[in-house]
């Protein structure tokens, strides 16, 4: 049997609780991303892996987040796991086109949960919004004084807020006075290895 190896780090809810896990390419037991990654290949490492070994048992029943390059929104039937407790993670490296939207749209009939990473406002992804369940913030990409108006925008959807790369109590206040609903960063934990 191959090895594999994955990291893994916990997304949390308001109350501190865990919500779910983020599931990362790894390809050796050195906690970080290669330097030359393919993320197509990366997120079929993952989504091979989660198969195999059953999403289940790399989550302890929570929800794991998969991140889904372009490749797989253009051919959104190289997905072959099931939507039951998954939600893909629309990369911000995608590029909005008629492909990319078909797919996206293909995905939330087949029941998917999906999530937008690292948002950037732009009119664009107002098509994608409505199909969308979670909206992930870069805090450390998005200035500071720019969180309240980008989450004020994103409640005209019904979509859950994430604020990730949280490393400060302060931050994690802030954003939770300002109703974020979940959060993910190294002040709650850094990503950790599985491997087998």
């Amino acid at each position: 049997m191959t090895p594999y190896f994955l990291a893994r780090q916990p997304i949390f809810d308001r109350n501190v609780q865990l919500f779910a896990y983020e599931l990362l390419f790894r390809d050796s037991n050195e906690n970080a991303a290669p330097a030359s990654l393919d993320e197509n290949q990366a997120t079929a490492d993952v989504i091979t892996t989660s198969a195999e070994i059953g999403l289940d048992k790399l989550t302890g029943g929570h929800l794991g987040f998969i991140n889904l390059p372009q490749q797989f929104l253009a051919e959104p039937e190289l997905i072959p796991i099931s939507p039951r407790g998954v939600v893909l993670e629309l990369l911000e490296t995608i590029t909005l086109n008629e492909a990319t939207i078909t797919g996206i749209k293909s995905l939330h009939r087949r029941g998917f949960t999906l999530a937008l990473d690292d948002f950037v406002d732009h009119p664009d992804y107002d098509q994608v919004l409505p199909m969308v369940d979670t909206v992930k913030l870069d805090i450390m990409e998005l200035p500071r004084e720019q969180w309240a108006p980008t989450i004020e925008r994103l409640r005209r959807y019904d979509c859950k807020i994430l604020a990730e790369k949280v490393e400060t109590p302060e931050e994690f206040d802030a954003l939770s006075a300002m109703g974020v609903d979940y959060f993910q960063g190294y002040f709650f934990a850094k990503p950790k290895i599985i491997s087998g």
